[in-house]
């Protein structure tokens, strides 16, 4: 199988297990996480799911200016850059962090960002 292809099917990996919905399975890399987790520490201060979609896509400052919610903008770090960027799959890794971003993401480091 073909990585896009690969990409492609997690999109569409719900599975209903025990009468309840397991979401996709995303492996992320941590630089991916890292910034979700940046993103999410602003749910409680009202950030919309299209705010925060555009913000964590942004891949320069383009939208600083407009990030003001009391927070500190945090830039797209060149390993995100690039895996967001990964020929063929751009679209499909913007999918899935729209997908994450509304179901949550499974996060094996998560002690690491409590």
């Amino acid at each position: 199988m073909s990585k896009l292809t690969d990409e492609i099917s997690k999109l569409y990996d719900f599975k209903i297990k025990d009468n309840k919905v397991e979401l996709p399975q995303f492996d992320f890399p941590t630089h991916v996480l890292e910034r979700l987790h940046w993103i999410a520490e602003y749910r409680e201060m009202g950030i919309t799911y299209s705010g925060a979609l555009r913000a964590v896509l942004a891949e320069d400052e383009q939208i600083e200016a407009d990030f003001d919610l009391g927070g500190i903008w945090e830039p797209a770090s060149e390993e995100f850059k690039q895996w967001l960027n990964e020929p063929y799959l751009r679209s499909v890794r913007q999918m899935q962090i729209a997908v994450a971003l509304v179901y949550g993401w499974e996060d094996p480091f998560e002690e690491d960002f409590k």
